[in-house]
């Protein structure tokens, strides 16, 4: 009997912080367990309490929630059209399928944008949408029926970037790299204390550690799909 695994990194941020919130708690209750791995435990916590203060001065910015909201926008936009275009390389049209290649290259070209910083992404956005507009691309674009997308990805894009600037500061992204920075440490001390768990059980037995398991794989069940990658968002 062994520990689920998750990738709680690549869940959103209120999603991380209470599925290590719980695990935390989880493991004050079996003190046999919290005897074990104590030293392990501490350096959890501490990365924990770190991206706590963090967390709590993101959510006080009156920016965080339509910023983010208008972000999720974006990413839905594009995550529509990179789906647009790999659908049309099966379409039974020669010429929508030489175009879906054309597109899909250029999206390919920029990465992974939707996992780029607010700032990266406004600007990896605006040239891309550059691009799709071009003289070259825009007959592409249109037997792939994205021209409406395009567009509208353009509409989110500079809604968000007249929003970023208007902040009195860069307050708000700083906390960002450093949250992104706090998360790191946490999942880091996280599988430390995974391993710990796992190795007392290959050396013990697991009698004494299988309710705490139990336990916390229920946890890990629970968010198991807010640990799921985000949908070929398109690279990005």
């Amino acid at each position: 009997m062994k520990l689920k695994t998750i990738g709680s990194q690549k869940m959103r941020d209120d999603a991380h912080f209470q599925f290590h919130a719980l695990l935390l708690a989880l493991i004050l209750e079996f003190s046999v367990v919290m005897t074990k791995i104590k030293p392990i435990y501490d350096i959890y916590r501490s990365a924990y309490l770190v991206e706590d203060e963090v967390f709590k001065k993101i959510k006080k910015s009156p920016l965080t929630k339509p910023i983010a909201n208008l972000d999720k926008k974006r990413d839905d936009a594009y995550d529509y059209m990179v789906a647009t275009v790999k659908s049309a390389r099966k379409h039974y049209s020669p010429e929508v399928v030489v175009a879906s290649e054309h597109i899909e290259i250029i999206f390919k070209a920029y990465g992974d944008i939707n996992k780029k910083s607010y700032y990266e992404q406004t600007s990896a956005v605006k040239n891309l949408v550059q691009e799709l507009s071009s003289d070259k691309n825009k007959n592409h674009i249109a037997l792939l029926r994205l021209r409406d997308w395009v567009d509208e990805l353009s509409r989110i894009n500079e809604e968000m970037s007249v929003m970023m600037n208007q902040r009195i500061d860069d307050s708000l992204e700083g906390l960002q790299l450093s949250m992104k920075s706090a998360r790191r440490e946490v999942d880091k001390a996280y599988q430390a204390m995974r391993k710990q768990i796992d190795l007392l059980v290959m050396l013990e037995g697991v009698a004494t550690y299988e309710k705490f398991i139990e336990k916390t794989n229920a946890i890990i069940s629970g968010y198991a799909v807010a640990a799921r990658p985000k949908k070929k968002k398109g690279e990005g």
